[in-house]
């Protein structure tokens, strides 16, 4: 069986997923976005879980759950460092439409 029809049909499974929401934290607050907005997103699906559900419950952590994670991911990258002037100011520039310097 293909794999990649294999990962679309059973997904990569609760550990997995945790740990992606834990690393989509880190890689969000690297590029400058505000990872918080994360917790919006789950308490938004968490409004939509149906448990036992046969798709995306199957498959992904509660969302209730995802929020601790999440939680816990920006507790630690907040005390880690903060984003670099450079990064901030060139992700300014680009909303913006200008040009950074």
């Amino acid at each position: 069986k293909d794999v990649s029809q294999e990962i679309m049909a059973q997904g990569y499974g609760k550990k997995l997923e945790k740990e992606a929401d834990a690393d989509a934290v880190e890689i969000l607050l690297r590029v400058g976005y505000e990872a918080h907005e994360s917790v919006a997103l789950m308490e938004n699906m968490r409004e939509q879980f149906v448990k036992g559900g046969k798709d995306f419950s199957k498959t992904h952590p509660k969302p209730k759950d995802r929020i601790k994670t999440i939680n816990k991911a920006l507790k630690r990258e907040s005390e880690a460092a903060d984003v670099p002037t450079v990064r901030v100011t060139r992700f300014d520039a680009a909303l913006a439409g200008a040009r950074p310097r």
